[in-house]
């Protein structure tokens, strides 16, 4: 996520200065991947930064899982357009 660029956003929008630990908490403690799952910010301003700014530095182009559910292959296309995939058994 760019930080510098939600700064802007933030301030561009009159939002008080607190504003960024709370959103930076709930991205990087409470591990949410959406603004709009952050639900101690306005809805109006969940609603602007999903539009504005990527929380993920990739998109989910493939998934593929096992017959028995138990292992999971992602392709992810990075904002590059490079391509990476991992494996979760």
């Amino acid at each position: 996520m760019d930080i510098d660029k939600l700064e802007k956003i933030l301030s561009e929008n009159g939002q008080p200065k607190y504003r960024l630990e709370q959103i930076k908490k709930a991205i990087y403690k409470d591990g949410v991947s959406s603004f709009l799952e952050i639900k101690n910010i306005p809805k109006d301003l969940r609603e602007l930064l999903s539009k504005e700014i990527q929380i993920l530095s990739f998109k989910q182009e493939n998934i593929l899982i096992s017959k028995d559910n138990k292992s999971f292959k992602v392709l992810l296309r990075l904002k590059d357009d490079n391509f990476i995939e991992t494996v979760l058994i």
